[in-house]
């Protein structure tokens, strides 16, 4: 099924150049469709995790929009009332391991082993296989419970090396400050064991594409042609994935611009094509591909990955996150802390300080209070009274 998408010849290389373009193309526009639908969710993913980390957001019109992050611009809140309240649940959640339970489906029937048996004449001890006595076949046992036990057994080791707690608090914190968040399943080859590992990778929401005409209820994705992964490569890395590098590093491609080709990494996307059962490596311009298409690795009725929301809305893919949606609570929380500041600090009392004998900032140093408790008063040296006292609020 691959060769004919491909259209591969009978020397193993590509036979129709043109048929070769149009499918680039396919997936070229594939990748804006879905690039071009998620802007919105994307927007949503940056405006939370601002959020959660406790950035202000500016208001432009009724969007949020993600300050830029620089030392000047980015603003903190005093107390993140968001963030702490989802750390503890995250924490207690996941205070233990999962615990994998295997049931059986059907039945697994194996002869019964023999049993010892001696003879009466002799003495001499011999092993007998179990018959039933009703047909004269052999005994069978139902050996599916002691088969679930040990597939429990190495789940519980198998999870444990590919490091699935880890990535599944990693999933269940994104899924709070992003619209949906992406854990990725798959097997690799280890050099060193010989053998092919299981793996549970999260990816970011920012880098995962998915058809914009799919429907996403529960965690169930229904009507879905493709999805994809974003990937930023170094030349070193495009080449152990057995890249062509010339066919991702034009200058439309570059996410970042370095100062040689060890340095610059190109922007490159692999694409999960349901239709037509391939693998797909392809950068979002050009007219080749990044890899010639690959058959899907396993047999599996849907795609590598598992969407995790927390939110949902009718007809929508993806949903404003928690924390956005809990943003007016943190910032009433925040209005009200201040105000309880401000007045628990102009309700005690101040200092007016003649400014002609001592600079504001040695006053603050002196008193070692700020915000308002030192009054400047010019002319207080020539009154009678000391030029620097305390007086009591009203």
């Amino acid at each position: 099924m691959a060769d004919e998408i491909i259209n591969k010849g009978p020397d193993g290389s590509i036979g129709d150049q043109a048929e070769m373009l149009r499918d680039v193309g396919k997936y070229q526009k594939w990748i804006k469709a879905a690039e071009k639908a998620k802007r919105h969710y994307n927007k949503w993913a940056r405006s939370g995790n601002d959020a959660y980390r406790g950035y202000k957001d500016e208001k432009e019109g009724n969007e949020l929009v993600a300050n830029e992050q620089t030392k000047d611009a980015v603003l903190k809140y005093e107390v993140n009332f968001i963030r702490q309240p989802i750390d503890r649940q995250i924490a207690k959640t996941y205070a233990r391991n999962p615990k994998f339970i295997a049931k059986p489906t059907q039945p697994i029937w194996v002869d019964a082993g023999p049993i010892q048996q001696q003879d009466p004449m002799t003495g001499q001890v011999f092993l007998m296989p179990q018959v039933n006595p009703q047909t004269g076949m052999p005994l069978q046992n139902d050996i599916s419970e002691q088969v679930c036990d040990v597939v429990e057994a190495l789940m519980e080791v198998e999870f444990k090396a590919a490091n699935f707690k880890a990535e599944a608090k990693a999933c269940t914190r994104e899924a709070h400050h992003s619209p949906a968040s992406i854990m990725q399943i798959g097997y690799q080859f280890n050099d060193q064991t010989g053998k092919d590992e299981i793996y549970f990778r999260r990816r970011p929401f920012k880098d995962f594409i998915i058809d914009p005409c799919a429907e996403i209820y529960e965690g169930v994705v229904r009507r879905c042609r493709y999805m994809g992964l974003k990937w930023h490569l170094t030349r070193d890395e495009a080449e152990a994935l057995s890249m062509n590098w010339g066919a991702i590093s034009r200058e439309d491609n570059l996410a970042v611009k370095g100062e040689d080709d060890y340095d610059t990494k190109a922007e490159v996307y692999q694409i999960w094509d349901k239709q037509s059962g391939v693998v797909v490596w392809i950068p979002s311009n050009g007219k080749e591909y990044a890899k010639e298409p690959q058959p899907w690795p396993w047999k599996i009725d849907g795609f590598p990955f598992e969407i995790l929301k927390f939110t949902e809305d009718t007809d929508q893919q993806f949903s404003k996150p928690l924390v956005l949606a809990a943003l007016p609570i943190q910032e009433e929380l925040s209005i009200q802390r201040e105000e309880i500041t401000a007045h628990t600090t102009f309700s005690r009392p101040f200092t007016v300080y003649d400014p002609a004998i001592v600079d504001e900032d040695k006053m603050t140093a002196i008193s070692r209070r700020g915000k308002g408790a030192n009054v400047p008063i010019n002319g207080l040296i020539g009154m009678p009274n000391s030029p620097i006292r305390r007086e009591a609020d009203g």
